[in-house]
């Protein structure tokens, strides 16, 4: 039985991955953590990254399919759910990020804002200040 989920994950994946092209845009990268995958959003100075969850729905037996989205301080180091405090434990040692982080998010899931003029997520925006 388990043998069968393998390939039923497996499937998933190879057909995640082969409907996520689409031509003029590059392809989408993954990483891939305990049979899970991760796309990548972003991975200048810190990786942000965004996995489909499967949640009950409130009402009803249904399953429904929800955006879930994760940081790592780089390519290889533990994936951590995208929040305040997780944010605030990574970049200790980096005051005015932590600073701009509670000054300018009250909720988790502002982290992810993205600005359109920009063209890069709010959060990298207030990092790449924050080194300056």
């Amino acid at each position: 039985m388990k043998n069968k989920y393998n390939i039923t994950a497996w499937c998933v994946l190879l057909w995640i991955a082969a409907t996520s092209f689409k031509p003029g845009q590059p392809p989408k990268n993954y990483r891939y953590v305990d049979g899970s995958a991760y796309t990548v959003l972003d991975s200048t100075d810190f990786y942000l990254y965004q996995r489909y969850e499967p949640q009950a729905a409130v009402k009803g037996a249904a399953t429904v399919m929800k955006n879930e989205y994760f940081f790592s301080r780089d390519g290889r180091s533990r994936i951590e759910p995208l929040t305040l405090s997780n944010l605030e434990k990574v970049f200790a040692p980096n005051a005015r990020f932590r600073y701009s982080l509670e000054a300018h998010f009250c909720r988790n899931e502002d982290l992810i804002s993205f600005d359109p003029f920009l063209k890069e997520y709010k959060i990298k925006y207030l990092y790449t200040q924050s080194l300056q």
